[in-house]
């Protein structure tokens, strides 16, 4: 407050700072769609190893985790064609062009 005033008084320039909120967001989306591909690799990883410990038992697991990583893969799909839709919205036209 102290430079701002000082910058007043002595007629300087003044520089305001200026936040990007859609930009926030957005940077708070893709940290958190990074979290998410981490816990979906990290998950992976561990059923990649069972696999090579347990064969048999991977058959019978196998289609449970391929269903949950599907599912995630769809819901990460799903939440930054949102993300997309947004950010075209208020651009006006698709981020593409």
């Amino acid at each position: 407050m102290s430079e701002y005033i000082r910058n007043v008084v002595l007629r300087d320039p003044v520089y305001v700072k200026t936040r990007n909120l859609s930009l926030d967001a957005f940077l708070r989306e893709i940290v958190a769609l990074r979290n998410q591909f981490k816990a979906v690799g990290f998950n992976f990883n561990q059923v990649v190893h069972k696999l090579h410990t347990l064969q048999e038992i991977w058959l019978l697991v196998n289609e449970k985790h391929k269903g949950q990583l599907f599912a995630k893969i769809k819901e990460l799909q799903d939440r930054m064609n949102q993300v997309y839709d947004l950010w075209k919205d208020e651009l006006g036209r698709p981020i593409d062009q």
